[in-house]
Parts: structure tokens; C-alpha cells; sequence
């Protein structure tokens, strides 16, 4: 028994590919994983710069073809884009007292004054 050991030392040429495989295995899985996730962080990264980009850039004004003619709602209470929700509510206080029922006004105009002022709240800027 002490002979055939001495024939063949320890570790050979098999033992020695295995031990590289397995290391090759238990290194390059990992490795190959973090490359294939850096690669598709850069992709989605560059992804997300240019819809930031896209967004940061989106015109905050609105165009020419929607101002040049006013909604009916801002016709009534007399406002121009852009205006403020303060601004709203100081014209629609003004015209609430002029066609409440309870003064004297016609229904039909409140409920109509109702509605155009919650389709102005819509347009109102409030960024500033």
C-alpha cells in the first residue's frame, strides 16, 4: 500500500484540473453575475437619465394653439392662463354672491358657475 502512494503523488493532473474547474466554477458564477448585473444598471441607468432628462425638459407653459382660444369656464370668471387657485377663488367669491339663490340668483346659473369653476380649478398653476 505504502508503494502505490509513492507511485502516484498527490495531487496529479486530474486533481489539479478539478480543484481549477471547481474554483473556475465557484469564482467565475459570482463573477459572471456581477458583470451581467453592471451591465444592466448601466442600461437601466441610462434608461432613467434620459426619461429624467425628457421630464425636466417637458415644457411647463402650455402651447400656443391651446391659448389662443380661452375654455369657457376661464371666459366666465374673465381669467387668462396662467392663473393662481387664489386668484380663482377671489373672482368665483365675487360671482357666488351675485348668483346664490339665497340673494335672488337663478339656480340654473349657480350650478352652472359650480361647474366652470371646478373645470378652472383644473387649470390653475400653483407653482408659481
Amino acid at each position: 500500500m505504502h508503494l502505490l502512494l509513492a507511485s502516484h503523488p498527490w495531487p496529479d493532473a486530474v486533481d489539479r484540473s478539478v480543484v481549477f474547474v471547481y474554483v473556475a466554477v465557484i469564482v467565475g458564477v459570482p463573477l459572471a453575475g456581477y458583470v451581467c448585473a453592471y451591465i444592466d444598471w448601466r442600461a437601466s441607468y441610462r434608461r432613467l437619465s434620459r426619461a429624467l432628462v425628457l421630464v425636466v425638459k417637458y415644457p411647463r407653459q402650455l402651447p400656443h394653439w391651446v391659448r389662443r382660444e380661452r375654455p369657457r369656464c376661464l371666459e366666465v370668471f374673465e381669467l387668462h392662463i396662467p392663473f393662481t387657485t387664489a386668484q380663482l377663488l377671489a373672482v368665483y367669491r365675487e360671482r357666488v354672491k351675485q348668483t346664490h339663490p339665497d340673494r335672488g340668483g337663478d339656480r340654473q346659473r349657480f350650478l352652472e358657475l359650480q361647474r366652470y369653476f371646478e373645470q378652472a380649478q383644473a387649470l390653475a398653476d400653483d407653482d408659481g
